[in-house]
């Protein structure tokens, strides 16, 4: 990469129009083609150090970089304002192989260095009626954002300014803390765990209630005492290490994520830590591949939860038909689903009656 010129790959921010002028009896059709990109352009051309390479839209599909090595002659790329669809086609749609996978490649670009953008728009993240369409790609991925899964537009007719929520990071050196101007709309997506916050339209849209409902959720499937409990058993036999801990997660039927995240609130391990091991590189597909391993032996109901269900119902803290509704099974079920792991209900009596 360039180290006096930076050079920026800027896609998207173009689209053709078609409009009909009906007037009274006649129709008159018009063509034309909007180029939003001049602004981000002419606003950049101040810096000398900064070169764009503008791909609008419908030139994507034919002159995308083809190849890895292609897409490293840039430092940056810029997405704005184009779908997943127009990443992914290619030109000659009927052709087998079609191409290379362009996702896929952006997200190798990224983890070779690369830098990458992506604004918001009607056709990005998951966009107007979810035609953006990133929510589960390897953009995802490469973001330090949760994209959501359906229309992620929040329309603000009356006009919305970013509040600067990080004004002494270097990025925003230079840039002031007020002033910005007024948005009409943006993007609605929610900082994982790997981000820091700059900026923020909005307030965060996660209620107090759905916030309890994960915590709640999180102390249901992961409660404290149990793992504390596997935590020692597994100390005692082995070394606890990134395997031990994605066999835990599958013993209790969560991500390792959520795994982490659960044993860092309960204070076995630290923050730092937790992130460490999601940012690594290959965590997600180790991940995936021991999950695989695993799930030849591994029930479609975690063996981790039905013990802990099963020790509630023999306590009395859970009926049984509670419990045959946890795992949407029928009632006659239960016994099965508890044998099938070798535990066996106590017979429940409400009385004791002597026979005379």
């Amino acid at each position: 990469m360039s180290a006096t010129i930076v050079k920026v790959l800027f896609v998207g921010e173009t689209w053709a129009v078609t409009k009909i002028h009906t007037k009274g009896f006649d129709v008159v059709r018009l063509g034309g083609f909007d180029d939003y990109s001049v602004y981000l352009k002419n606003a950049l051309k101040r810096y000398p150090d900064i070169q764009i390479t503008h791909l609008p839209n419908h030139l994507v599909l034919s002159q995308f970089p083809a190849s890895l090595e292609e897409l490293k002659s840039f430092d940056v790329i810029i997405v704005s304002d184009t779908g997943r669809n127009t990443l992914t086609m290619h030109a000659n749609m009927f052709k087998v192989p079609m191409g290379p996978d362009r996702l896929k490649m952006i997200k190798e670009y990224v983890k070779g260095g690369g830098g990458f953008i992506m604004a918001g728009g009607y056709v990005c993240y998951q966009g107007f009626q979810g035609i953006g369409n990133y929510h589960g790609s390897e953009i995802e991925e490469i973001l330090p954002v949760e994209i959501s899964d359906r229309d992620d537009r929040v329309e603000t007719t009356a006009g919305i300014r970013p509040e600067i929520v990080d004004q002494q990071h270097p990025i925003m050196r230079g840039i002031p803390g007020v002033g910005w101007p007024t948005f009409l709309g943006y993007n609605r997506i929610k900082a994982n765990d790997t981000a820091t916050v700059l900026a923020k339209c909005g307030e965060d849209d996660t209620s107090l209630s759905e916030k309890c409902a994960n915590a709640f959720a999180a102390a249901l499937l992961l409660p404290k005492n149990a793992l504390d409990k596997e935590i020692d058993i597994r100390r005692n036999k082995e070394k606890i290490g990134i395997a031990t801990l994605i066999s835990m997660a599958c013993d209790f039927g969560v991500s390792l994520s959520a795994l982490l995240w659960r044993l860092v609130n309960i204070r076995r391990l630290k923050k730092s830590l937790a992130k460490e091991i999601l940012d690594s590189g290959d965590i997600k597909e180790y991940d995936k591949d021991l999950r695989k391993k695993e799930s030849r032996d591994i029930p479609h109901i975690s063996q981790k939860y039905v013990c802990m269900v099963f020790e509630a119902v023999n306590q009395g803290q859970m009926s049984q038909m509670r419990a045959a509704e946890y795992f949407e099974i029928p009632l006659s079920k239960l016994e099965d689903v508890f044998a099938n792991i070798g535990l066996v209900l106590r017979e429940e009596s409400d009385i004791e009656i002597t026979l005379v």
